[in-house]
Parts: C-alpha cells; sequence; structure tokens
C-alpha cells in the first residue's frame, strides 16, 4: 500500500521567509539561533527592530548574530548571517513603524509571522502594557492580513493569562474587558488616570502583564486573519536544558535571578508555599515547541480557527519550589560564586503572611543589612546592603504570587503535536521535557549564572570553593564570639539585675542568626 510520507520539519521551512517579533529579547533570539542552525535552507528570517540609542537595527542584529548564543550556528552554518535581516520599525505605530518599502517586500514574501515582543515587566503601568501588550497585537494581526502568501501566524502569551482558572483549558476565554474598548480608554486618559484605574481593572488578576495578555489573546481569535493561526502559552521561561548550550541564559529575570541572589547568600527567606509547582520551561524547549506549531497546524487547523497551546511543565515533570530551592543551593555549593557573595548559599521558603517568615526576614536579611552597612560607613566605604534588600523585597513581591499559587493546564494540543512528529523531528526540535532531570537542570542553570550573567571563569571554581571554605570558617567563628558574649556578658549582666527571664528574648534571635 502507498503511504505519503509527511514533511519534516526542516523541509517545511525551506525556502520560506519569516518575519519574528522580539528576535532581540530572551526567547526570540533563540528562536532565530535555532532557525538558523536547524533549517539551513529556510529563506529570509526578517526582524522588526527598534533603534537603540546610536545603533540601527541592523548594527543591534549584527551585534546579536556575532555574540556567544550564535557561536554554534556561526560553525555549523557560517553563511546563516546573510538570511537574517533587520527591519525598523516601531509596533505600536501605524503599520507598526515600517517604511513603507519595507512594508511593500514584507507583505509580498513573509510566509510565517512569530509575534513574540512583549512587555513582560509584572507591573508595568498601564498605559504602556497596554501599548506593548495590545495595541501591538492589533497593529500585528492588521499586518498579518495584508500578506500575499501567508501560511501561518503564532501569537505568544502566556501560561498565566488566566490566573483567575484553577484549570486552564488550551481555548480562548471571553475577555474580562473588550480589547477595542480598553484602547480607547487607555489612549483617552492621561497616565495619572489610567494609574488610578489600574486596580479596577485588573481585578483578580496580579499584575498588568496578566491582564493585558489575556486581553490580547481576545483580540487575536476576534480579529484573526485567515491563515491557519495559533496562541502558545508558556509558563516560566527559565534558562536552556540542552541547546545550543547547557544552562545558557541572558537576564536575571525569573529562576536566574532568584537563584543568583540565594547563591550570593543575599536571599535565605523566599515567601511561598512549599508545595506549589515552580512551573519551569526551558528556552530552548520553548524555541523548538514555537517552530514546530506553524508546521504542524499549517494543514491540520482550519482558518476559522485558533489553536491554543500550553506549554508548562507541571503536568508532565514537576518539581516544587522547595525542592528547586535547596538543588540550587547545592549547586552553588558544588560550584560556588566567586563575585558579589555576601554569605554562605542557603535559603527558606515560608508563607508570606506567617510569623515565620517575618521572623527570618527581619534576623536574616534586615539585622544583617543594617549591621553590614553600618561597618561599611566606619570604614569609609558607600553602604548598599540595605538598598538591595529593597530591591529584592520589589523582586520578590512580584513573584511572590506565583509561588504562593498553583494551577492545572490542558496540553493536548501539545501532545497531538509531539504524536504526529517523526522521530528524527523528536530529537531534532526536542521539546518534550517528560524526559528532563530535574536536579540536572537546576545544576546547569547555576552555573550558566556563574557563566553566562556574572562572567565567572569556571576555571577559577577551586578559588570560589576556597573562598566558600574561608566564609564558613568565619561564620562559625563569628556565631561563637556572639554566643560567647551572650553567655560571658550579658546572661551575669542579666542575672545581677534580676532579669535572667529576660534573656529568652534574647535567646530565640540568637539561635535564628547563629541557624543563618
Amino acid at each position: 500500500a502507498f503511504t505519503s510520507r509527511v514533511m519534516s520539519i526542516r523541509e517545511f521551512y525551506a525556502g520560506k521567509n519569516i518575519l519574528l517579533t522580539g528576535g532581540t529579547g530572551f526567547m526570540g533570539k533563540v528562536i532565530v539561533e535555532k532557525l538558523a542552525r536547524s533549517c539551513p535552507e529556510i529563506g529570509t528570517i526578517y526582524l522588526l527592530v527598534r533603534s537603540k540609542g546610536e545603533h540601527t537595527p541592523q548594527e543591534r542584529v549584527d551585534a546579536l548574530l556575532e555574540s556567544e548564543l550564535f557561536a554554534l550556528a556561526r560553525k555549523e552554518q557560517p553563511d546563516f548571517v546573510h538570511k537574517v535581516v533587520a527591519i525598523g520599525a516601531d509596533l505600536e505605530k501605524e503599520n507598526m513603524g515600517i517604511e513603507e518599502k519595507d512594508l511593500v517586500l514584507l507583505q509580498e514574501k513573509v510566509n510565517i509571522v512569530f509575534h513574540v515582543a512583549a512587555t513582560v515587566r509584572f507591573n508595568e503601568k498601564l498605559k504602556i502594557a497596554v501599548q506593548s501588550n495590545v495595541l501591538a497585537v492589533r497593529r500585528m494581526v492588521e499586518f498579518v492580513k495584508k500578506l500575499k502568501h501567508g501560511v501561518a501566524f503564532l501569537h505568544t502569551s502566556t501560561a498565566y493569562a488566566h490566573t483567575t482558572r484553577a484549570v486552564c483549558e488550551e481555548v480562548v476565554y471571553p475577555a474580562c474587558f473588550e480589547p477595542t474598548k480598553l484602547l480607547n480608554l487607555v489612549d483617552a486618559i492621561d497616565e495619572k488616570m489610567a494609574d488610578s484605574l489600574t486596580a479596577q481593572l485588573v481585578g483578580d488578576r496580579p499584575n498588568t502583564y496578566t491582564f493585558t495578555k489575556s486581553i490580547a489573546e481576545s483580540l487575536v481569535a476576534s480579529e484573526r486573519p485567515e491563515i491557519p493561526t495559533a496562541i502558545v502559552r508558556p509558563s516560566i521561561i527559565g534558562s536552556t536544558w540542552k541547546e545550543p548550550y547547557a544552562g545558557w541564559i541572558d537576564n536575571f529575570n525569573g529562576p536566574a535571578g532568584l537563584s543568583l541572589a540565594a547563591g550570593t547568600g543575599v536571599m535565605r527567606v523566599m515567601p511561598g508555599n512549599r508545595d506549589v509547582l515552580a512551573d519551569i520551561v526551558p528556552v530552548d524547549c520553548v524555541a523548538n515547541f514555537t517552530i514546530t506549531v506553524p508546521w504542524f497546524i499549517a494543514h491540520r487547523a482550519p482558518a476559522a480557527d485558533v489553536r491554543v497551546f500550553n506549554l508548562t511543565s507541571g503536568g508532565m515533570n514537576s518539581c516544587k519550589w522547595e525542592a528547586w530551592a535547596q538543588i540550587c543551593m547545592e549547586s552553588y555549593r558544588k560550584f560556588p560564586l566567586e563575585k558579589r557573595v555576601f554569605r554562605r548559599p542557603r535559603v527558606a521558603f515560608a508563607h508570606a503572611d506567617s510569623w515565620e517568615f517575618w521572623f527570618r526576614r527581619q534576623f536574616w536579611h534586615i539585622l544583617p543589612a543594617v549591621v553590614t552597612d553600618l561597618l561599611t560607613s566606619l570604614v569609609g566605604k558607600p553602604p548598599r546592603m540595605t538598598k538591595t534588600y529593597q530591591k529584592l523585597d520589589r523582586a520578590v513581591e512580584e513573584y511572590r504570587f506565583f509561588t504562593t499559587h498553583g494551577w492545572k493546564w490542558e496540553n493536548r494540543n501539545g501532545q497531538a503535536m509531539l504524536a504526529s512528529m517523526s522521530e528524527e523531528d523528536k530529537a531534532g526540535f526536542d521539546f518534550d521535557f517528560s524526559k528532563m532531570h530535574w536536579p540536572t537542570y537546576i545544576e546547569n542553570q547555576c552555573v550558566g549564572v556563574k557563566k553566562f550573567l556574572m562572567h565567572e571563569d569556571m576555571a577559577r571554581v577551586d578559588v570560589a570553593r576556597k573562598n566558600q571554605r574561608n566564609m564558613k570558617l568565619m561564620n562559625f567563628l563569628s556565631k561563637a564570639l556572639l554566643m560567647a558574649v551572650l553567655v560571658k556578658v550579658l546572661l551575669p549582666y542579666l542575672r545581677r539585675r534580676g532579669l535572667v527571664g529576660s534573656a529568652w528574648l534574647l535567646l530565640v534571635p540568637t539561635l535564628m542568626m547563629v541557624k543563618a
């Protein structure tokens, strides 16, 4: 019997021209690298990029292609740089701010569109969040409708777009606010008025990011173009699992920033629920998944439908936040940081509203910061630890909602897509992180923070380990001195005044500090 062969992902992209927004961002640049390295017959990859300072869009893209992330691509596909073209743009303007000649070129040439760009600041001001995450999406949808040879359109959302639902299905939910009305409202009021309305508009959602992402989904569905369209909802995006290097990371957002704060000994307690899952997905899996979706929907999804894909790890291969934190600590003790280390790494989770969190924060964060700044000032250096902890508090507060709440996500579409792939495509565009070993992944993440963010030489890891041993010794000696002062000086003083019972008031915080 005759059996038709399914076109491979590489064959699907052969000769096709791609338009991608957010190509200089964390997720976007990994998509570009993967397309350039694994789809060598691809046509042109157009990146919509703003000028930044004195740098033109093309200069920014050239710098990107020369970065460490693309070293393997430059080795395996040295000619790919000629296929990546920057197009000056401003997504919030009419026609996305693209010059007429470039607009005509793109409408004629582009086949597949990836809209990845967004403001990912959780508590961005409402006007900015709406312009970046809703208005820019409308501009993109308007552009896609004018493509002469469009094959597929993919919009990147977030798994947290619908945090008011305990179970999130792979459907587009009705918007809590009609997109056009929201755009008109925000356009008609000034920033001060928008700020005053933010809490009322956002409602039960944790921030403007998740609010505007939910509105954008509704906009894509209601104004969808007449080509196969998909919405991909990744959860928390972390460092790479395998490609092009294990542990690659280029920003301090999310898990990388939290692990760095813990690895330097700055963060010792974090508000959260120990039993809540850390729903982290590696960025290379997100890139492979995103690249695979157009291949999957191009001949399977009716143009009238918007296919939704939840991309989360919790239902396939789960890891709790407490386990994540403990593996981070073990990893940083094995590969300690050398720069900006405040104390030996140790972190605990405690409910944000509990006395345990309050007590630990006072004695593990605030008191050490005040004492350190006092000593620093006495030797004529500018104090910085109190400000450091203020920044940490703001960052941790932004993530508290996600470390104290849990959700379930349906992932039938992703599983169906995986089942339809050949073994060759499964290996070449691997997003099956059910096979991922969390301790290895988290250790690689911590090493990645050390290498790619802190730019530390792994050849000096023995020096860092020696520093950590010295810090451990100094920590022990300082605690011994503290206990000696308590026993030899303060207790006799209190005994003479008949206040021995008050010693407990000193003993409890002292034990807390000794434990730290």
